[in-house]
This record gives C-alpha cells, structure tokens and sequence, in this order.
C-alpha cells in the first residue's frame, strides 16, 4: 500500500519473503519507522510431485500445484533411486525445466526425492557430488527404514563444508506421518538438532476436489508432507 499515514499491516500478510520501500519526492528524505516487528520459522510444507512422462502431464500438474504455491515451501520431484549397489537412476523427463522455473519463480526450494532402496548404506559423499552435478539445493532421502547414528553422523560431517540441505524421511502410512530428520542446511528448518519429526501426511491427487480443500484448510503454523 502506498500512503503518508501509518499503515497497519495484517498478521496473515502471509508466508515467504516480504520487502518494504519508502519514497519523498526530496532526494535523501525518505524514512520510515517500523513500530514492531515479529517473525518466526516457517513450517515445512513439502509437495512429493509424481513423474510426468508427457507435457500434457506436466501443464496438468503444474496448474494443480498454481493453486497452492504460495502453501508449499519444497517441491519435491521423484527424479532419483539409489539401487542397492550404490548407483544413482535418474528418473528426470520432461518436468525437469518447467518444475525448475515454477519453484524458483514461487520461491521454494528445490529438493529432489531419493527413493534409497539399500537402506541406511547408501554412499554419503555422493550426495553432495549429485546436488552440485543437479544443481539443486539437496535432496528428500526416502528411506524404508531410518538409518542408523553412524550414517548420520558421517552425513554431518561430510556436510560441514556443504550449503546443501539433506532432509532424512520414512514413511508411516499406519499413523499417516513421515518421521523427518534433516541435516546440513535444513537443520534450521527444525527445532532441536538431531530430533526425529513425525510430519502429518496427506496423499491424493490435485483432482480431488476433498484433497484441495484439506490442502486449504491446513492449519497456518502446520508442517505437512503432500504425496501427489
């Protein structure tokens, strides 16, 4: 809003990043005094997006996600598996591009899911080498099971010198959560370094009228895991 009186701005003004610019006609008299200010962490709303083997498969899922934007802080394509021997499949088609400029464009990170199919022996050091060969932020490490303290700990450490975020997840589907773990970066998403989160899960498709209301009609300050 633009206006020469004290402005009040709503606590709902909404999520991301907010920026503020002052302007007089007389160069060098410009001010503005903020009387109060209040911020705190985000929550984690992660969108688990399906392959999309064609265009038309792309638009649909795109305009699906448009709607809820500016409710989602991590796209999370399923672009890699992990096979027991350690070797990275790329499963990247046509998304790739388009699914790139819609989160920079929204502002999300971009975090890759890995589907780990060794379980907790996956190669640490390979997850950095893929984030810079990827260009992407980190990676969601799907796992079946969470790994043990040694695999973490030899993550943090490979980790140190790294700006990547590596968030850890596995699946519950019998009390419709996913325990999270993050490391690297993502620590900051999280209180408490080193804690496990259960993180409600909601699955369905952008198609369902019922699965768009519940994305709505999720609580303000509510972490969630979306599964498309």
């Amino acid at each position: 809003p633009i206006s020469d009186a004290a402005v009040p701005l709503p606590r709902d003004l909404w999520y991301g990043w907010s920026g503020l610019s002052v302007f007089d006609p007389r160069r060098g008299r410009a001010t503005v005094t903020l009387e109060s200010l209040n911020a705190g962490p985000l929550p984690l709303r992660v969108t688990v997006a399906p392959e999309a083997p064609s265009a038309q498969d792309v638009d649909v899922l795109l305009d699906g996600l448009r709607e809820h934007a500016r409710r989602v802080s991590d796209m999370a394509p399923r672009w890699f598996t992990v096979r027991p021997d350690g070797e990275w499949i790329s499963h990247r088609g046509t998304e790739d591009r388009l699914l790139r400029l819609f989160a920079r464009y929204h502002r999300m990170r971009l975090l890759p899911v890995v589907e780990v199919l060794s379980g907790p022996t996956m190669p640490v050091r390979e997850v950095v080498a893929q984030a810079r060969q990827n260009n992407v932020d980190g990676f969601i490490l799907l796992f079946p099971s969470m790994p043990d303290e040694r695999w973490f700990e030899e993550m943090r450490a490979s980790l140190a010198l790294h700006p990547v975020d590596v968030i850890v997840m596995v699946e519950d589907r019998d009390r419709e959560v996913v325990n999270t773990r993050a490391l690297g970066s993502a620590v900051d998403l999280f209180r408490g370094n080193g804690a496990v989160w259960p993180i409600p899960l909601k699955s369905g498709s952008l198609l369902d009228a019922d699965f768009n209301d519940a994305i709505r009609e999720l609580p303000a300050k509510e972490s969630a895991v979306l599964f498309l």
